[in-house]
């Protein structure tokens, strides 16, 4: 089957609104929404919207609509994917969703009715998740890609066991000292036993600095930052845009405060955390309210 996508013209306009209505008509709980003016946003929006809708076809028959933008809040979106009836099961939709997200690194949502089962079985198998519930009716899902670009020299890695590079970082006993207040260096086993920790508790990455891995970074649930930076690459800013990274990462898991443990002696993690917001709030913590 060879998949191809047009840009929807205006003739398409009535077909994608039916889609959408026959969805609300299936899903939504009418008696808790003003069902005229929701259908009435629903065409406006097509109307304004129509240059971002693409028809999808299938051996050159019509399978389906989609929508692949920017929302107000600037988070690229899926919106209203229709297949039609015929045409489902045949991976078409999942074809959709790989063109939407190969190469992208950055989050991607949709709206989801919670009552379409079948479809978010499929969306958990392409990765997303369910982050937040919209009324009674519907849910957000993301994908947050694995990996997560800072800028050119910068990127995220999620983590992989890497211990021979990591151990070395760990085994400088100014590092072990400035960060975990420590006087002896990590060996294999607790270099082990942290990570397996911190990657089952939380969102834990590499720090790859010009191609090369320098250290740490972990989001915890809670809104812990945990950051290592190895000493051959301190005083480059590098933790400065990295905790930038991780304070988009916690907006876009909801997490209403970031805290991070800082000792006394270790003003140059201080300056950085306060140079991005955090606050001071007693000897050791600082805080970013979100």
């Amino acid at each position: 089957m060879v998949i191809t996508y047009k840009a929807a013209t205006q003739e398409e306009i009535t077909p994608i609104f039916q889609q959408c209505k026959q969805l609300i008509d299936r899903y939504e709980d009418l008696d808790t929404i003003d069902y005229p003016m929701v259908l009435n946003w629903m065409r406006r929006k097509i109307e304004k919207k129509l240059h971002e809708y693409q028809v999808i076809y299938a051996d050159g028959q019509k399978a389906g609509y989609y929508r692949f933008c920017r929302n107000q809040d600037s988070i690229l979106e899926i919106d209203d994917l229709y297949i039609f009836p015929e045409f489902q099961n045949q991976g078409i939709g999942t074809g959709v969703f790989k063109r939407c997200c190969d190469g992208v690194h950055e989050p991607i949502m949709f709206y989801v009715f919670s009552k379409n089962t079948r479809a978010i079985a499929l969306y958990k198998r392409l990765g997303f998740a369910i982050t937040e519930k919209v009324g009674t009716t519907r849910y957000i899902m993301k994908k947050i890609p694995k990996n997560r670009i800072v800028d050119k020299d910068i990127t995220l890695v999620k983590y992989y066991p890497n211990y021979k590079t990591a151990l070395a970082w760990y085994q400088d006993p100014g590092l072990c000292k400035q960060v975990d207040n420590r006087d002896t260096v990590y060996d294999l086993a607790l270099l082990k036993a942290m990570y397996r920790y911190l990657d089952r508790h939380g969102d834990l990455f590499y720090i790859k600095y010009k191609n090369r891995l320098c250290g740490d970074v972990c989001l915890q649930p809670d809104g812990e930052i945990n950051i290592v930076v190895a000493k051959p690459f301190q005083n480059k800013h590098i933790g400065r845009r990295v905790v930038q990274e991780i304070i988009r990462l916690a907006k876009e898991k909801n997490i209403e405060k970031l805290h991070a443990t800082i000792y006394p002696f270790n003003t140059q993690s201080q300056r950085m955390f306060e140079q991005v917001g955090f606050q001071k709030i007693d000897a050791e913590t600082y805080v970013l309210s979100l």
